[in-house]
């Protein structure tokens, strides 16, 4: 009987974010720690994302993007993410058998699982990216809950058996809980045995890019028009009529996977599939240039080297791990409240995906002027308990309670920041969101007028 597991993210066609060339990231729910800052705690308690799959269910789901592997072998595969994914390591293991070996399996983990689990897996996973946080033990445990005994323990389980050319090693700075002594003394240690650590700071700064390996180093329409080069030129070199049209769409964060195109993905792999089946071989030929054409493309400005001065102290003040200093504004809070509260109802009832408002400054630029902090909800959830700050029912059952403008201010700052930086590439802000900002945004309002006349 096949192994079971919960998923709650499917992302498909990703370009050089988890691991070079194309992959499919898988997360899985679960994972043994508490991390202060976890960008994916939310979405693995949202039980309307959470799908049981097995590892034959998951092929099925991802294996019409074979038509790029077969075209441009090895040029990526499936990258388990979570959540952690080493605590699904049977899961992992089947889907090895089951997924063509031109698919490359990649792993993003902490390491902090018990051994047996990595032992199934090493001879599985093709890179191991992992997230080490910091060697210091009383640092790892304040940050994430647990000790890292385990996690030393299994990264000298895989060098002993060979594997150092396997790992990625990252060593963030963590806002409030390191500092760039502490990763350089972590980096050193690893370095004695691993050559590859990655540097990078964990992300609490909106519109800002820390972190090489998150973020597509081609994106949009060029990924979009490299896709179409593929199917045409498969279609061309097999006698297989090709039927498609330029792209209608113009968005810039155009994944590659829209229904539309899904659809000619799908029709190809059926086609080619036919030709298999009779014995054809099929041609593939040209694939791989226009696959290196659209690869050498220049699309980022990452700059992976931080200083700690100028831009952990912006975090800080974000994470409200200290003040921020005042600012110059004719900014008011009935000004924020009006315009927003105007833009949600003014959209109410619409197509929310023809909105920028997750992907534009404006809102985090105000809520910063008004010295509220983005600190992952963490306060609100505190005060009001979590299902208020990811349900709008539950919120409205208790909005008349909460007496706070820093309070709202800040869950307002972070929910924000949720859509911004990781959900909203993976759902659709839904009515249930507008609910949620409206009530938050005329509490507020309401509380400022309050205030105002005390």
């Amino acid at each position: 009987m096949s192994t079971l597991a919960k998923i709650f993210a499917i992302d498909r066609l990703r370009f050089g974010i988890d691991g070079p060339g194309l992959t499919d990231l898988v997360c899985f729910c679960g994972c043994p720690l508490n991390c202060r800052y976890c960008a994916n705690k939310k979405q693995m308690n949202n039980l309307e994302r959470i799908e049981t799959l097995s590892p034959e269910s998951l092929w099925e789901r991802l294996k019409i993007d074979d038509v790029y592997h077969k075209a441009v072998p090895r040029i990526g595969g499936v990258t388990f993410g979570g959540g952690e994914p080493a605590l699904q390591s049977k899961f992992i293991a089947e889907f090895r058998k089951i997924c063509p070996p031109r698919w490359m399996i990649d792993i993003q983990t902490s390491l902090n699982v018990p051994i047996e689990h990595i032992k199934r897996l090493m001879n599985v996973i093709d890179t191991w990216y992992i997230d080490i946080k910091d060697i210091n033990d009383e640092i790892y445990k304040k940050y994430t809950g647990k000790s890292n005994k385990q996690v030393l323990e299994n990264l000298k389980f895989l060098v002993r058996n060979g594997l150092s050319d396997n790992l990625r090693l990252r060593v963030p700075l963590i806002p409030g809980f390191n500092t760039k002594k502490d990763t350089d003394r972590t980096v050193r240690y690893l370095e004695k045995d691993i050559g590859e650590v990655e540097r990078f700071v964990y992300e609490t700064l909106p519109n800002t890019v820390q972190g090489s390996h998150k973020y597509e180093s081609l994106r949009g329409k060029d990924k979009c028009e490299m896709f179409m080069a593929i199917r045409k030129c498969i279609c061309e070199n097999n006698n297989i009529p090709y039927l498609e049209k330029e792209c209608p769409k113009q968005n810039p964060k155009c994944k590659g996977t829209c229904p539309r195109c899904d659809y000619w993905l799908g029709e190809l792999y059926k086609a080619l599939e036919l030709k298999e089946n009779a014995g054809e071989i099929i041609n593939y030929s040209g694939a791989r240039t226009i696959y290196r054409t659209y690869a050498n493309k220049e699309h980022s400005d990452i700059d992976n080297f931080y200083d700690e001065d100028e831009l952990l102290g912006e975090n800080r003040v974000l994470m409200g791990l200290i003040p921020p200093e005042p600012k110059e504004s004719s900014l008011n809070i009935n000004q924020f409240t009006e315009r927003y509260i105007n833009f949600f109802e003014r959209n109410y009832g619409s197509d929310w995906s023809k909105y920028q408002f997750f992907d534009t400054p404006e809102f985090s630029d105000d809520c910063i002027k008004l010295g509220f902090t983005m600190d992952c909800g963490h306060s609100f959830i505190e005060a009001y308990g979590e299902r208020s700050f990811n349900d709008y029912k539950a919120l409205n059952d208790v909005i008349n309670r909460i007496d706070s403008i820093q309070l709202i201010g800040n869950a307002l700052f972070s929910q924000w920041r949720y859509y911004n930086h990781w959900a909203y590439s993976l759902t659709k802000a839904n009515e249930d969101t507008k609910e949620w900002f409206l009530l938050m945004l005329r509490r507020l309002k309401t509380l400022s007028e309050e205030q105002k006349m005390g």
